[in-house]
């Protein structure tokens, strides 16, 4: 059965992990940290920022470890 803790633990590392996304995006894009097409094996058009995991990577821990 699912817990009101467990949904607020959800609801909050969801919220981080949103907020954090539009954070390291701009960071990624201001440190230029972006994978470039290269015409050969990448099929995406225009730069696109690699550090998305690391906002992913920061909330989940933060809540989910302190349990």
């Amino acid at each position: 059965m699912i817990s009101m803790e467990n949904i607020i633990f959800f609801l909050i590392s969801l919220a981080l992990s949103a907020g954090a996304t539009i954070l390291v995006r701009r960071l990624a894009w201001r440190l230029d940290i972006v994978d470039r097409p290269d015409g050969q094996r990448k099929i995406h058009q225009r730069a696109v920022p690699l550090m998305g995991g690391l906002a992913i990577f920061v909330s989940f821990p933060d809540f989910y470890g302190n349990r």
